[in-house]
């Protein structure tokens, strides 16, 4: 399906919303703040997450919405419109991975909440079968690619204050129930 707008420009439906609350303005400041590629402190806000939360499609358009974590740093930003992230074994049920195959739209959600901070990408995935990319992260099965298309500040007005309980897990579990 070919885009018929910019990613930049509001739908139908945002607008709506936005003329009914009289945020129509805020709408738009929020475009000046999108961006295609992402800049040196996005990625080192990304680069220093322990965790995001990843949203895909079926090709009906079903969503699903799946946590992604390791150490910080496990998701690599290797230039201004590539990030890559290891896929460790999981249950078995692949639906975000079946979700990629047949729809390669993504969405990723980092949020750090000791800062309170939030950073959204969207872009396009593939996945990365290749011995050599999968080396470059230790227990992945397989790495997931993804093209940035938008890229932006989240309000941070509602993030709760969290502190880490812990230290953060150094295994990768082997299986997953």
């Amino acid at each position: 399906m070919i885009p018929r707008r910019s990613h930049n420009e509001p739908h139908p439906g945002e607008i709506e919303m936005q003329t009914r609350s009289g945020t129509k303005l805020a709408g738009r400041r929020l475009i000046a703040h999108i961006h295609d590629v992402l800049s040196e402190s996005f990625k080192a806000f990304i680069e220093a997450q322990f965790m995001f939360f990843m949203a895909t499609s079926d090709d009906e358009g079903r969503l699903d919405c799946n946590y992604r974590g390791g150490s910080p740093g496990f998701v690599k930003v290797m230039d201004g419109r590539t990030l890559l992230f290891p896929d460790y074994n999981g249950n078995g049920s692949y639906m975000s991975l079946g979700n990629l195959r047949v729809n390669p739209n993504v969405g990723m959600l980092f949020i750090d909440f000791e800062t309170q901070r939030r950073l959204r990408v969207n872009g396009r995935a593939e996945i990365i079968e290749d011995a050599k990319v999968t080396a470059q992260f230790q227990g992945a099965e397989r790495v997931i690619k993804v093209t940035v298309e938008q890229a932006f500040p989240n309000c941070s007005r509602y993030i709760h204050r969290m502190v880490r309980a812990g230290p953060l897990p150094t295994e990768i579990a082997s299986v997953c129930a």
